[in-house]
């Protein structure tokens, strides 16, 4: 150690010296002799193996590894605190292999036995992971890892050590993981079944290719605005409907004139992604609609969107009412085109219930969903 920066190692015919750059009157003090070479490597070289030994053990320590080690001859086992703690074994119960590997699930326990069994007759290392049943009745994963450290004569283990760790967040996460693909594929497949089904009706009502590609660009761009919805509640398998069907009435208000005469009141919840795709369609044909017969056809027309819950708060109520002054177009009540279908069929298919109406002043559709139990919980 150098005290304020005023120590130095010099190197004089051979010899070493720690002198003082300064005495305590400013002038040159002498040398002080040091230690021999030989005493400093030898406190160099306890200190390095002290230093391993305690960071070894903190890291034991704060990672919850169990170490142990195993006589394959006499069955005993010479275990840490950690590992009687992941097994939930008290200090004063002696250990064996034997009680060890009854304490693990039995659909695991052969897979274990043959892999230590591997481990004793040809040394191949030991990694397996595996439930065990705790004291308190819990089931917990376990990693186990181990390796032959002595071995006889004829090069089977005699002695094996290892570790172990709870990989049971490790399992949640790969159960979750997997469950979100399966959710994914089985997503996929429907939204390419739907591609397809708007492709082959929409190409069906087109006249021409120009008119084919608009109709399904937007069917697709409203489809995409629910996908897009899915997550932004936090949850993967929840949509947030505010976002699907803003994004399905997104190209609607882009102009200023259309964004004045729409209104849109939705209520902050979040549904099934299903649900989310079936209504950010269902107000693509609605506004596309109020585009050719209906309010947007005329100068003075207004659409209001509002989403809210039923006063028992066990459905969601989607209101969509179109106004404006003159005759009514009476297209709509008896269309039975791509547009007015693919809403039947994706309201039926979420239990809704659909209600068409002619008013004096426009024209109105109301959309009713039963709640589950679950989302009317969490509205009280």
């Amino acid at each position: 150690m150098v005290p304020n920066g005023r120590l130095r190692r010099e190197q004089d015919d051979g010899n070493s010296r720690l002198t003082d750059n300064k005495s305590d009157d400013g002038g040159r003090k002498g040398d002080a002799p040091v230690p021999p070479s030989s005493d400093i490597e030898h406190v160099s070289t306890a200190l390095e193996n002290l230093s391993i030994a305690r960071r070894r053990a903190l890291a034991l320590h704060y990672s919850g590894i169990a170490t142990w080690a195993w006589d394959v001859r006499t069955d005993e086992v010479d275990a840490d605190g950690a590992f009687r703690d992941l097994f939930g074994l008290s200090g004063g119960v002696a250990l064996t292999s034997a009680l060890i590997v009854d304490l693990i699930h039995p659909e695991d326990r052969p897979r274990v036995s043959e892999a230590l069994e591997r481990t004793i007759s040809t040394g191949e290392p030991y990694e397996e992971r595996f439930r065990i049943s705790t004291g308190d009745g819990d089931i917990r994963w376990l990693r186990g890892i181990g390796e032959a450290h002595q071995c006889d004569e004829d090069g089977k283990a005699t002695v094996i050590v290892g570790l172990n760790m709870d990989a049971s967040e490790e399992k949640e996460t790969e159960a979750r993981l997997m469950a979100i693909v399966g959710e994914m594929r089985h997503r996929i497949k429907n939204s390419l079944a739907m591609v397809n089904s708007l492709a082959a009706a929409t190409a069906r009502e087109s006249g021409a290719i120009d008119d084919f590609v608009e109709k399904f660009r937007g069917r697709i761009d409203a489809l995409a605005a629910a996908q897009r919805a899915i997550g932004t509640t936090g949850d993967t398998h929840l949509v947030d409907l505010r976002a699907a069907i803003e994004g399905a009435m997104a190209p609607f208000v882009a102009t200023a004139d259309w964004q004045r005469r729409i209104t849109v009141d939705i209520a902050d919840t979040a549904v099934a992604p299903s649900l989310g795709q079936a209504l950010a369609l269902t107000i693509y044909e609605l506004a596309t609609n109020a585009i050719k017969y209906g309010a947007l056809l005329y100068d003075d027309g207004t659409i209001a969107l509002k989403c809210s819950f039923s006063d028992n708060q066990q459905a969601l109520v989607i209101s969509w009412r179109e106004a404006h002054d003159g005759a009514q177009t009476d297209v709509r009540a008896t269309g039975t085109g791509f547009g007015t279908r693919l809403i039947d069929r994706l309201i039926a298919a979420e239990n809704g219930v659909i209600d068409r109406r002619h008013l004096k002043s426009g024209y109105m559709v109301e959309l009713t969903f039963p709640l589950p139990a679950s989302s009317q919980q969490a509205l009280l």
